[in-house]
């Protein structure tokens, strides 16, 4: 004990085996809280595939494992009765809400079809997490559609950076 209070500085007085973390402020546990909360609603709805609460998706489970719906989409598609349903589901009501018409309606439409596989394969259908990432964002051409000048001249200073350190 007496070579422990030795090696010691002066004037350290020994700690306590106390937490070394201090309370965090109330605005900080405010936001912790939120955050959570948050958190918390977004992941709730998880019993279903698509988002259904789990009565529906006992339901859907008793009721389309035997055959696939009418429509569209199929077991051709490479769909589960469930992705079908809900696939078929969405080109009814976007052919409702928005028809194609017009000269290349049919090859519209058969992008659409295209569209529609492909997001309910990869499961982005009801899934408010990806169109949260998705807001705004243009897949990187954002600029390249509104700024060709601005492009242009970051090229021209970039080169003539360049050009500049090699001499």
């Amino acid at each position: 004990m007496r070579v422990r209070q030795q090696a010691r500085a002066p004037g350290m007085r020994e700690t306590s085996p106390s937490p070394t973390r201090t309370r965090r402020s109330p605005l900080d546990r405010l936001h912790a809280h939120t955050k959570a909360k948050r958190h918390a609603c977004r992941h709730a709805r998880k019993d279903g595939w698509l988002g259904l609460d789990s009565a529906r998706a006992a339901w859907e489970a008793e009721d389309l494992a035997a055959h696939y719906p009418v429509g569209y989409f199929g077991p051709e598609h490479g769909l589960t009765p469930a992705q079908a349903w809900e696939a078929n589901r969405r080109l009814a009501k976007a052919d409702r809400e928005r028809p194609m018409r017009g000269r290349h309606a049919e090859r519209r439409h058969r992008l659409r079809i295209g569209g529609m596989l492909s997001s309910v394969k990869v499961g982005r259908t009801g899934n408010g997490a990806w169109g949260r990432l998705m807001l705004a964002c243009r897949g990187g051409k954002a600029m390249a559609m509104h700024g060709p000048h601005i492009l242009a001249e970051n090229r021209r200073r970039i080169q003539a950076q360049r050009q500049f350190e090699q001499t």
